[in-house]
This record gives C-alpha cells, structure tokens and sequence, in this order.
C-alpha cells in the first residue's frame, strides 16, 4: 500500500466455478424433495390400484421406477453440502439412480410384446431403453459407491482447476 491507497484488484469479468455455490446446491436438494415426493405418490398411487384392481403383471414394473425416483430424491436431498467435486459426483449419481429404472421399468413393461411385435421401430426402443436404463443405473451406483473412481474423479477435477487458474493467470498478465 504505497501512499496509504489500498492496491485494487481487478477480477476477470467472466469467472468459471468448478465448485457448486450454495444456491445451485439448494436447487438440487429441492430437485430431491420433489423427485422424492413424485416417487412417493407414485408408490401410493400403484399401492391403491393394487387394492382394487386384480393383480396385474405389467403394472408391477411401474413400482421400479417409482422406487427409482423415491430413492434418487431422498439420495438428492439428504447429501451433506461440501464445495467441490465430491457434492457434483454425488448428484450425478443420485440422478442417474433416479431416472434409470424408468427406461428399465418400460422395457420390462414391454418386453413379452417385442418378439410378438411387427414393427422393428418399437424393438428398437424398447431395447435401447433397457439399455439407458442399466447404462444409468450403472453410473448411479459407481459415482456413488466406488472409491476409485472418486479418487479418480477429485484427481481430474483438481487437475482441471490447476489448468483453469493458470489460464486465468496467463490472461492476467497479458492485460497488465
């Protein structure tokens, strides 16, 4: 500080975070209790069917995807908020969770139709859909139990911040 004057610092008119502020961790916890709440009046809903309508085969997939989202949403809105790659992982994988037994759970729905069906279009989609679906569930369960591929993960993310800062650092000095 020479003359008394506080040196200014000028900061970069546009900065990328690679961490998540707490106003997008908000976002994903209310993301949660609504997934959550979707998935628990989705189990109500095939809970009361079941009493009144006779036992039905094609109705019981549905009950997968409404444990899906109701596992996913809990997953989403009970994780502990801690900045950095750790919180993104988690998210990823409480998603992934929750949207993977959809797909799976129509493809079971349809899967007696796809050796009866003449159109190949719908053979298509409905394989394909398994396949999203065990894709998602997959990376739902490896974002969130392996400890590898956390390691892996904080490594990658530090490594990506290192290079953004020095970028910043770059562009700084060419501006002074």
């Amino acid at each position: 500080m020479p003359g008394g004057v506080p040196n200014t610092i000028t900061l970069p008119k546009r900065r990328k975070s690679f961490g998540m502020d707490l106003e997008t961790f908000q976002v994903y916890r209310v993301l949660g209790v609504v997934m959550a709440a979707m998935g628990a009046f989705f189990s109500a809903a095939i809970v009361i069917s079941l009493l009144w309508v006779p036992l039905d085969l094609r109705t019981l997939p549905n009950a997968v995807g409404a444990a899906g989202l109701l596992i996913g949403g809990i997953l989403l809105w009970r994780q502990h908020y801690s900045v950095g790659p750790k919180v993104l992982r988690r998210s990823i994988g409480a998603l992934s969770i929750a949207f993977g037994p959809g797909p799976v759970s129509y493809s079971l729905q349809n899967l007696a139709e796809v050796q009866t069906a003449d159109s190949t279009v719908f053979r298509i989609v409905v394989v394909s859909n398994m396949v999203l679906g065990t894709f998602l569930l997959l990376i739902g369960g490896v974002s969130l139990g392996s400890r590898r591929y956390a390691i892996w993960y904080a490594a990658r993310y530090e490594r990506k911040r290192e290079k953004w800062e020095r970028r910043q650092a770059e562009k700084h000095k060419q501006r002074q």
